[in-house]
């Protein structure tokens, strides 16, 4: 064993089973996977208004085209929770701050240019998807 770990693993063909892996390990996706980051937020609204809810749906749109389902948001109204608006300084709404991972970023406005608000985010970029009818494409036809 080395640091905890298994030298060899019996790895069976295709082992999905991280048990013999330390927890640590284990939250990673074993020694090569990918690290799960769960993007947390705080969405400020004043009452159920159109920009409210424009809002929280591009809100939740760009993090399910950007994170998938590692995220988490909160929506609070001011008429119900005001402690936190003054809590955070909340000045204008809407406005989300994201909470995790840090720094802390902030962003006011209904969000409607998502390219702005994911790099305001700090949202990592969407995976590109390679045309098929860019290079030599189409119906083979070259006349």
């Amino acid at each position: 064993m080395i640091f905890g770990v298994p030298a060899k693993p019996a790895w069976n063909g295709c082992r999905t089973d991280l048990s013999a892996f330390p927890l640590g390990l284990r939250l990673f996706g074993g020694f090569w996977g990918r690290v799960v980051t769960t993007y947390v937020f705080r969405l400020y609204v004043t009452g159920q208004t159109e920009r409210s809810v424009l809002a929280e749906a591009n809100l939740r749109r760009l993090c399910e085209s950007r994170l998938g389902s590692d995220f988490r948001v909160e929506v609070v109204d001011a008429a119900e929770q005001a402690d936190l608006f003054d809590q955070e300084r909340i000045l204008a709404t809407p406005t989300v701050i994201r909470f995790a991972p840090s720094p802390r970023r902030r962003v006011v406005g209904d969000l409607s240019d998502q390219h702005r608000a994911a790099v305001a985010l700090g949202l990592p970029d969407t995976l590109a998807v390679p045309a098929s009818s860019e290079r030599g494409g189409g119906d083979g036809g070259g006349d």
